[in-house]
């Protein structure tokens, strides 16, 4: 698997729980077309698949959210 053009950054000017991610369109595409099917928020969708891909437990927030732009 190649892994280019993602870059994650927190930001520091303000306290946000959430990781902002930097992806191409066709990523973030399927992430929000899950996050639709799922009725999740896309954080709990991209760190549900980052984790099982992992092997790494993960309880999800539950939380739900309008679907990203």
């Amino acid at each position: 698997m190649r892994y280019t053009a993602i870059r994650l950054s927190a930001s520091t000017s303000t306290p946000r729980k959430g990781v902002l991610v930097r992806a191409p369109f066709a990523l973030k595409t399927a992430l929000v077309r899950e996050t639709a099917r799922r009725g999740v928020s896309l954080n709990d969708v991209a760190v549900g698949l980052l984790a099982d891909a992992l092997g790494v437990d993960y309880t999800p927030t539950g939380r739900k959210s309008p679907l990203p732009g």
